[in-house]
């Protein structure tokens, strides 16, 4: 769900950064790229999942779940 702006956000200088330091390229996307990528990106997916959130909540309300699930009695007369 990561959107490709959360690694456009993150400078270039933070993979030259991670060279300098003698990380190869996966200890650099783990250790450095990442977590940033992270921040920048999750406000707006946890924004995407709260709005997801309430459109179904609207498509399916819980008045309508009770209708669907309710069954009227079969017994007709006096009850046992």
């Amino acid at each position: 769900m990561l959107s490709g702006g959360g690694f456009q956000a993150i400078p270039k200088g933070q993979f030259e950064a991670g060279k300098a330091l003698g990380l190869n390229y996966w200890s650099i996307l783990g250790r450095i790229v990442l977590p940033q990528v992270f921040r920048h990106a999750l406000p707006r997916t946890i924004n995407m999942i709260v709005v997801t959130a309430r459109v179904l909540k609207t498509i399916v309300e819980p008045s309508s779940i009770c209708i669907f699930t309710w069954r009227p009695s079969t017994r007709v007369g006096r009850p046992a």
